[in-house]
């Protein structure tokens, strides 16, 4: 009978490998947060005609109950500028499509209707969490090194690449251009004037970027106030700038365009540091694809189609780096189990052997845990990592009086292995009630029955798979191993 252990030992192995893995549960919230950007520059009154008609597409979905929108603010904790914000999308009650094919029919709407403009979809809750731990997307592939013009073809050439790879959507190289500069550069006009650099900036700063006037505090939230003086009339651009009043001396005034050439150059690109390096991070969410593979196979072709430089590295980033830390530190958590139990089995029965077999039978159970994954359509996650440590110590507990029975029926002259048919008939009741009021109150949230049950699913779907497993095992493969290793001494 060791032969199904160590053969359910041996098919988790492929059983993890073909299980799709992940941070969080999947969830449908029944809300959405679409993230925009518009071209860099975009004014405020431009983003909102051009977002008045995205909103036109969000009224057309008939799932989406209610939204609201916000320009030039964002969850989250980093500067917002006029040409971005976000949606908050209720879905309706009921009957309705998922989130994420909700989300897809937006996309495609959205892209179709205003190219120019950058969407990406998260759920809320999600949202938050990649906000708290500054890993906002399930995908970051962080590019370092010292050339920034070479982490920018890099990472354009990295955003190329992911839109080959099935179910990543929503595809940011991470190359951000600014707005447009305003050049003011003195002329003849300013030095005759004997105007330097630093006064012409004074002198024209109020009409572009303000005077500081205090700040408007409403409950926890301030917002600087600033006075601008009055532009002259017609579009803004250099021609009207090039119009500005200007002091040059007291109760003398200039015309800006006669003392300084003003012309428009092209924004620069955003620099952001990691550790001190500079870097580029692409970007990328998921849609009906799982975290792990699809990493497994970005990492794949990572390796083979980009070419890095010498002096520029990688490093993955985004919720697969969470999950990953999080499923080191899960880890660690089951060897300790583990060894917590083989320590209690030496330490009560002093036997290698009944302590392996122990051990044996509880890892068996685990493969438990793996199929009713692979057949409930979940993903290995925090969640049901979770779960299966539940299972070790529940099996490992059952398994540990199963071992003490046997014990007390040695001591009463039987043979070892009538000892261990009595300890499996003594304790039968025992786990078939533990298996059953355990897999009863867990099936319902398993079977998707219980409201607001997502994030809980999938350690419900293992322990009922890991304790439908471990009946049969403790109540027939335990004992005929039990039986075969002799007594077990007091």
């Amino acid at each position: 009978m060791v032969l199904v252990p160590l053969a359910l030992v041996l098919a988790m192995v492929p059983l993890r490998a073909t299980l799709g893995s992940g941070f969080l549960p999947e969830m449908d919230e029944g809300s959405l947060i679409l993230d925009y950007v518009l071209p860099a520059g975009t004014s405020l009154a431009e983003s909102d005609r051009i977002l008045r008609d995205v909103e036109k597409i969000i009224d057309a979905v008939p799932e989406i109950a209610a939204w609201s929108r916000r320009t030039g603010d964002q969850l989250g904790f980093f500067i917002t500028e006029p040409n971005t914000g976000d949606y908050a999308l209720r879905l309706r009650n009921g009957k309705r499509r998922a989130a994420d094919a909700i989300a897809d029919d937006l996309r495609d709407r959205i892209e179709h209707s205003q190219p120019a403009m950058e969407v990406e979809f998260g759920q809320l809750v999600e949202d938050v969490i990649g906000d708290l731990t500054t890993n906002p997307q399930p995908i970051e592939i962080r590019l370092l090194g010292d050339d920034r013009a070479m982490l920018q073809r890099k990472a354009v050439e990295t955003a190329t690449m992911l839109r080959k790879v099935n179910g990543v959507v929503d595809i940011k190289s991470g190359v951000v251009v600014t707005g447009p500069n305003l050049s003011i550069v003195p002329a003849d006009g300013a030095t005759r004037a004997g105007l330097t650099i630093e006064d012409l900036a004074d002198a024209v700063s109020p009409a572009i970027g303000g005077i500081p006037a205090g700040q408007i505090v409403r409950g926890a939230r301030a917002w600087p106030l600033r006075i601008v003086v009055q532009r002259p009339p017609g579009p803004p651009g250099p021609t009207a700038i090039a119009e500005l009043r200007v002091p040059v001396a007291p109760r003398r005034w200039a015309r800006l365009g006669d003392i300084a050439r003003i012309g428009v150059e092209a924004g620069e690109t955003e620099i952001a540091r990691d550790n001190q390096r500079t870097m580029v991070a692409v970007t990328a969410r998921l849609s009906g694809r799982d975290l792990g593979s699809a990493m497994r196979e970005i990492q794949g072709r990572m390796a083979r189609a980009i070419v890095l430089p010498t002096g520029v590295t990688i490093r993955y980033g985004g919720t697969w780096a969470e999950q990953q830390a999080s499923f080191r530190g899960l880890l660690s958590v089951l060897v300790g189990a583990f060894v917590a139990v083989l320590l209690i089995l030496l330490a009560s029965f002093r036997s290698w052997p009944i302590t392996g077999a122990v051990i044996l039978v509880v890892i068996a159970s685990l493969a438990g845990v793996f199929v009713a994954l692979h057949v409930s359509g979940a993903t290995f996650n925090i969640s049901s990592f979770v779960g299966a440590i539940m299972v070790v110590g529940i099996v490992a507990e059952n398994a540990y009086f199963l071992v003490a029975a046997k014990r007390g029926l040695d001591a009463e002259g039987l043979s070892s292995l009538d000892a261990a048919i009595g300890a499996a008939k003594r304790r039968a009741r025992p786990v078939l009630m533990t298996t059953a009021a355990g897999i009863a109150a867990l099936l319902p949230l398993a079977l998707g029955f219980s409201r607001g049950g997502a994030l809980l699913r999938p350690l419900a779907v293992a322990v009922v798979g890991g304790f439908f497993l471990s009946a049969p095992l403790l109540l027939f493969v335990l004992p005929s191993m039990l039986g075969r290793l002799g007594p077990v001494r007091d």
